[in-house]
C-alpha cells in the first residue's frame, strides 16, 4: 500500500504547515484528512475551532452616501423612487439581500406594516414589523402590481448586484 506512511500523527503535522491560513481554511483541511484517513481506517479525531464571527457593520454615513449617489443620479428609467425605497427596507429591516429579492406583493401586509420573509436563512419563515413611514413607500412601490410580482424587482442576480454596487460606492 502506497499509504503506509500515513498516521494521525503524520497527519497532524501536515496540518501545523496550514498555521498561516484562516481558522475556517483549516477546519476544511482537517475535514477533509478526517474523511480520507477513516476511510483507511486510521481513527484521526482532530477538529479546528473556528471562532464565530459577527456580520459586518455598516456605518450610517456609508449608507448616506449611497442615498446621496442615488438621488444624484442621472437614470433613463424613473427607479430612484424603487432604489430608494429598496436601500431603506435593508436599512430598517435587516433583511439580507437574498430575503429582499425574493419578497413578492403578496408577501405585505402594509394594513398592519408587516413584510413576511419566506424560507429565509436557514429555510426559516418570519414576519418583521416595519414603521409606518416605510409602509407608506412600500404602498407607493406596489401600486398596480399583481400578488405575485417581485417587491423590488425579479432579478435573479439581485444580491450580487445589490452587493457589488454597494461594493463600489464604499
Amino acid at each position: 500500500m502506497a499509504c503506509e506512511h500515513l498516521s494521525a500523527k503524520s497527519a497532524e503535522k501536515y496540518l501545523l504547515k496550514s498555521n498561516h491560513l484562516k481558522p475556517n481554511s483549516r477546519a476544511k483541511y482537517a475535514t477533509y484528512l478526517k474523511g480520507f484517513l477513516n476511510y483507511l481506517d486510521i481513527p484521526f479525531d482532530l477538529t479546528v475551532k473556528v471562532p464565530k464571527t459577527l456580520p459586518e457593520y455598516v456605518e450610517v454615513s456609508e449608507i448616506e452616501k449611497i442615498v446621496e449617489w442615488i438621488k444624484n443620479r442621472k437614470t433613463y428609467r424613473n427607479t430612484i423612487e424603487a432604489d430608494l425605497t429598496l436601500i431603506e427596507t435593508l436599512k430598517k429591516t435587516g433583511m439580507r439581500r437574498s430575503e429582499l429579492g425574493n419578497l413578492k406583493v403578496a408577501d405585505t401586509n402594509l394594513d398592519k406594516n408587516r413584510l413576511y420573509v419566506r424560507r429565509g436563512k436557514g429555510d426559516k419563515d418570519r414576519v418583521i414589523p416595519i414603521h409606518t413611514d416605510l409602509a407608506e413607500r412600500l404602498t407607493r412601490l406596489i401600486e398596480g402590481k399583481a400578488g405575485d410580482e417581485c417587491l423590488f424587482f425579479c432579478h435573479v442576480l439581485l444580491a450580487i448586484n445589490l452587493g457589488n454596487g454597494l461594493r463600489v460606492l464604499g
